[in-house]
């Protein structure tokens, strides 16, 4: 049965380093979310990076087309795991999982 997707999810977009192949350069972790009818509390959007939370350390800025969301002290030469989670306003999230085999400076 197909259901029509809810416009009320967040919606995680423009995820840098992508981990789509090893060696991608990047010094920071970034992301945009958005969320139809809904804002993101402080609390909304965390980010576990190698098994730590990273979320105090982020920079979040709002913008018309969503919020952008910087982590600027992305370790290089190394592989990375971040668990990226987003909450609205509304009480709806997602949950997100990220593999970035290697990161190197830009």
């Amino acid at each position: 049965m197909l259901v029509p997707a809810s416009s009320i999810l967040p919606l995680l977009s423009n995820l840098n380093p992508t981990g789509t192949h090893p060696f991608e350069p990047a010094n920071t972790l970034s992301f945009t979310v958005a969320s139809s009818g809904a804002t993101f509390p402080t609390n909304g959007i965390k980010v576990i990076l190698d098994g730590y939370d990273v979320s105090s350390a982020l920079v979040i800025t709002s913008s018309a087309s969503g919020t952008n969301v910087v982590y600027p002290a992305l370790q290089l030469n190394a592989v990375h795991t971040a668990i990226i989670t987003v909450t609205n306003s509304l009480g709806h999230g997602i949950s997100v999982n990220q593999s970035v085999r290697y990161v190197q400076p830009n």
